[in-house]
């Protein structure tokens, strides 16, 4: 019967120091000749003192552009110091120099940004826990970043890399090609940490790229998750977590998640800031991967023992004559801890501001296997209450879990209210992909609201009926989804839900002839094992990829090229077979090639165009239609021509199924 169970750990201290607490200080550290320290007043809640982040800028931009993300509220809520320095050997256009030697701790801003993690965690009056020290950047401070994670993984507990190429790639590999495999990185970041590869048991690793992001190459980031990953031991999850400004991929290893990659919708080349945020390259669309970084950082950071907070269940609430009757079970996992407090509190389930019973210590009637029962006489009027359980243990900073209960109406007897879901279905349609549900709903003598649904984390959204009930939710991305149902009397104050988990798996895609019956899910991830795949580069293509040619638009990572065994597939772009199809005359007819041979078969015209601030670069067009084809040589796209036209377009011929 549990409802709701969130776990809180009271870890508010106040310090003061050099560094005024909840300001920013302008100073030169660690060899530095500026770095942007914010010392919040709370402590980190794992571990013990404060953690630390240090960002790096990137390219044309720098550690002022960078304060002006949105830092302070996540380094407030998660007591994390913040650094942001600026560059001290700086290359190009203001670029961190991560492809330039000698790569080794005692060598150029490698040696500084050791000497200034030494100096700030040596300061008693930040306070900051060794076993939390994280370092992030963006475009080659994201580059940089990698270097420096992998060089140090003894020193960083965890790395962020947003738009940053890999390591072991040089600087032509920025903007001009994509370098490197998932095995290469592997073998540089190896390299890199020498003798101290064994920290890596302990480190984790985030990367993010915006999907409008055409300066450095969108695969850099998933190269280098899986290149981690694979370091890691981690194996990619099926699910995918969707937010409101993208996605969540994420790689697990012993139920831990030591790599996550972030997906950012319409964010070009620049630091998801966050809303209000401002500063050269930084995006003040919504998202807020400093944010992000703080809670990935805190939530599975491996290296700080954590204290498990007591496991509380609420077994059953009743009306029992003249009292309430709850029953439940507290107890702690953590081996020798104990609980220290456990306390109950009554609320009216209309009004949770209304408390009807007051809070009473309840430990003492805890039985050996953690049970418990209470009673309290309920107040005179009818009505509806809740119960609400808190467990704390007996560590320091001490663990806390507070559960609340289902409702339960005391005085007129009444049937309770209740909800069952009968049926619950993947939905792979032409115009839906998404999940169904229904069911049957129980009013017994109260009146209902109705019946409302929540996928995921969005809203609730009412169901079709009320006693029988449906509920269709379409445009949801393959894999696991969390579907809640639940039902409401008419006075709101009681209700009473369910939880299912749909999976919604991807059909993979048979040709056969000229017809293409189905579309599979795109999966990303290059090492992932398909059915009788041709070799580990390929992959199956998604509804979208295949008729859109790519959601990134032309830079997509892969192409589809029909086998000749009947299957379509996607392909790495430097494997694609660039041969014209014969087609009879008459017929639409479509090539798959690079933007180079598009131009030298008159399919594509280029110009000149400068990217900054790595340099100069070309933009290709489709002959005739004029649709952008994208930016470099090498980039593969779908092109196709209406005979006698010599109109040319992004997209396919079209298909009919047998």
């Amino acid at each position: 019967m549990k409802k709701v169970l969130f776990i809180v750990s009271v870890v508010l201290l106040l310090c003061t120091g050099v560094v005024n607490a909840g300001t920013w200080r302008s100073e030169s550290v660690g060899g530095f000749s500026e770095v942007y320290i914010y010392k919040p007043e709370s402590l980190s809640p794992i571990g013990s003192g404060r953690s630390l982040l240090i960002a790096l800028h990137g390219c044309a931009q720098s550690n002022e552009d960078m304060k002006g993300a949105k830092w302070t509220e996540a380094s407030e809520q998660y007591g994390m110091v913040i650094a942001l320095p600026e560059a001290m050997h700086k290359e190009g256009f203001g670029c961190w120099g991560y492809w330039s030697p000698p790569k080794t701790r005692n060598s150029r801003d490698y040696k500084t940004m050791r000497n200034l993690v030494e100096e700030l965690t040596s300061r008693s009056e930040l306070n900051i826990d060794k076993d939390q020290v994280y370092i992030a950047g963006l475009s080659s401070g994201g580059a940089f970043t990698m270097n420096v994670g992998c060089m140090m993984p003894d020193i960083f507990a965890g790395m962020g890399i947003d738009a940053g190429p890999s390591t072991g790639t040089d600087s032509s590999c920025a903007v001009y090609q994509f370098c490197g495999t998932v095995d290469s990185t592997v073998r540089a970041c190896e390299e890199l940490a020498g003798s101290n590869k064994s920290y890596f048991d302990t480190q984790i690793t985030s990367t993010a790229y915006g999907t409008s992001d055409f300066t450095v190459d969108q695969r850099y980031s998933l190269q280098n998750a899986g290149a981690m990953a694979k370091i890691y031991g981690a194996q990619k999850d099926d699910s995918v977590e969707t937010i409101p400004e993208g996605t969540i991929a994420m790689w697990r290893e012993d139920g831990s998640i030591p790599v996550s990659m972030v997906k950012v919708n319409h964010v070009d080349h620049a630091w998801p800031g966050g809303e209000g945020a401002s500063g050269g390259y930084i995006d003040d669309s919504g998202f807020n991967y400093g944010a992000y970084l703080a809670r990935f950082f805190t939530e599975n950071n491996r290296r700080v023992k954590r204290n498990q907070a007591p496991d509380v269940q609420i077994i059953s609430i009743r009306q029992n004559g003249s009292d309430i009757e709850v029953k439940g079970k507290a107890t702690d996992p953590d081996p020798g801890d104990s609980i220290l407090s456990l306390k109950i509190r009554f609320l009216d389930n209309c009004n949770k501001e209304n408390v009807v019973i007051p809070e009473k210590e309840i430990v003492h009637t805890l039985n050996n296997d953690g049970s418990f029962s209470h009673k309290a006489a309920w107040p005179a009027n009818d009505r509806a209450y809740v119960a609400v359980v808190m467990a704390t243990d007996s560590q320091t900073p001490p663990g806390s879990t507070t559960v609340e209960s289902d409702a339960v109406r005391v005085g007129t007897a009444s049937a309770p209210l209740s909800i069952a879901i009968l049926q619950q279905t993947a939905v792979i349609e032409n115009e839906c992909t998404g999940i169904f549900l229904s069911g049957e709903a129980n009013n017994g003598s109260q009146q209902l609201d109705g019946v409302y649904v929540q996928v995921d984390s969005g809203n609730f959204e009412k169901a079709d009926g009320t006693i029988s009930w449906k509920y269709k939710k379409c445009n949801l991305n393959y894999g696991k989804h969390t579907a809640i149902a639940k039902v409401i009397d008419n006075e709101g104050c009681i209700s009473y839900s369910r939880k299912v988990e749909i999976n919604i798996i991807a059909p993979y895609q048979q040709k056969s002839g000229n017809s293409i019956s189905l579309l599979s899910h795109y999966e990303i991830y290059p090492n992932d094992s398909y059915p009788a795949a041709p070799s580990r580069g390929w992959g199956l293509c998604d509804r979208t990829y295949v008729e859109l040619n790519s959601e990134f638009g032309v830079s997509e990572p892969f192409t589809i090229y029909g086998t000749e065994d009947g299957r379509v597939w996607c392909f790495n772009a430097d494997n694609i077979p660039t041969t014209t199809p014969m087609v009879p005359p008459g017929e639409c007819q479509d090539w798959t090639s690079t933007n180079a041979v598009h131009e030298t078969e008159g399919r594509a015209w280029r110009t000149l165009s400068y990217a900054f601030p790595f340099g100069f670069t070309y933009d290709y067009y489709a002959t005739g239609s004029n649709e952008p084809l994208g930016r470099r040589s090498d980039t593969t796209t779908l092109v196709l021509e209406r005979t006698g036209t010599g109109h040319y377009q992004r997209g396919k011929c079209s298909v009919t199924n047998n």
